[in-house]
């Protein structure tokens, strides 16, 4: 063979190649694909934060002064005095739906006006958008 039959040949399959791959992106249904992406997303985005509060809920405390204690002391979240904390599994039974972590500094009260709000707010939401559907679907 020659040199421009070659080239030739070479670029006739890498034109047909080109037009079976564009066929073939166009023939995948991108909504359906964009859906699944998002679910694997939100997923590992869950289990990295499961782990990530894990690690920082196994780790040791540190006393005020800066200085190592591998055991805190005082009350618990079940209401249990303790001198050793690591006695105390925050994802044990009992542990598991007490309210360990503080994100702010909110006091109890106001937390609970936030969570009444809230809860009132998402169930109007959802009774008003599933009012407007059956009403739709009658008319």
């Amino acid at each position: 063979m020659k040199v421009e039959e070659i080239s030739r040949v070479f670029w006739k399959q890498l034109t047909q190649t080109l037009h079976d791959v564009r066929n073939d992106f166009r023939s995948i249904r991108w909504k359906r694909f964009a859906l699944w992406f998002l679910f694997a997303i939100w997923t590992s985005a869950l289990l990295i934060l499961l782990i990530v509060m894990n690690v920082i809920t196994s780790m040791p405390y540190y006393h005020e002064y800066g200085r190592f204690m591998p055991f805190a002391l005082g009350c618990r979240p079940d209401g249990q005095f303790s001198s050793q904390a690591n006695r105390y599994s925050y994802w044990g039974g009992s542990g598991f739906f007490q309210i360990t972590m503080g994100v702010t500094g909110l006091t109890f009260t106001e937390a609970k006006v936030i969570d009444i709000f809230w809860d009132i707010v998402s169930v109007h939401v959802f009774l008003t958008y599933h009012g407007l559907k059956l009403t739709c679907s009658i008319n």
